[in-house]
């Protein structure tokens, strides 16, 4: 039996980069069960890793998504590794950071490894801006561990209808105050 434990693994940000390399081919390999026309984007300035042909009674588009290696907690966070394009000025520190939105992505994928089992969090971008945080804890994100997630992450008033239908009133999503007034107006 192969093992590998990303714990093991720790330390330096080039060690972070091969654990999240690896983990969007793992989550490609998942997403190419159910959307078969997915693939690995090479493009190193995108602010998304894969795109996703989704194929539906309205047509055929295309979903970009960021994968994200989660371990407590999903990031919503971007581009805060070095690269071609960033100053590394103390007085003029080119920061590429920024929170994901509708503009750079269409779903952030977080992806959550222990030894027992590997699980997906597919969190619409169109989300981010209600969730009001720069991350969210993967004990209230079970919701999004679906699926239908992707079929759904650029319908609003859909995933509005889907959430309201699989979401309690204990969930603990629902303790966001900005989320929960998104989702009671119509």
């Amino acid at each position: 039996m192969i093992e590998f434990n990303t714990d093991a693994i720790v330390g330096s940000g080039r060690d972070a980069a091969v654990i999240g390399v690896s983990n969007e081919y793992i989550v490609l390999a998942m997403l190419m069960t159910k959307f078969p026309n997915s693939s690995k984007v090479d493009m190193p300035l995108s602010s998304y890793d894969l795109i996703i042909e989704r194929s539906d009674e309205s047509g055929t588009s295309f979903i970009r998504a960021q994968v994200k290696t989660a371990t407590k907690s999903i990031s919503f966070v971007g581009g805060s590794r070095g690269g071609v394009d960033r100053t590394y000025d103390r007085f003029t520190n080119n920061s590429k950071i920024y929170v994901q939105d509708e503009t750079k992505s269409d779903v952030v994928i977080g992806i959550h490894r222990s030894q027992q089992q590997t699980t997906l969090y597919m969190i619409p971008t169109l989300l981010i801006k209600h969730i009001c945080q720069q991350s969210l804890s993967i004990k209230k994100a079970n919701v999004f561990s679906d699926w239908h997630m992707i079929s759904l992450c650029d319908k609003e008033l859909e995933l509005k209808q889907y959430l309201r239908g699989q979401l309690s009133e204990a969930d603990p999503l629902l303790k966001i105050a900005s989320f929960k007034d998104w989702l009671s107006k119509d």
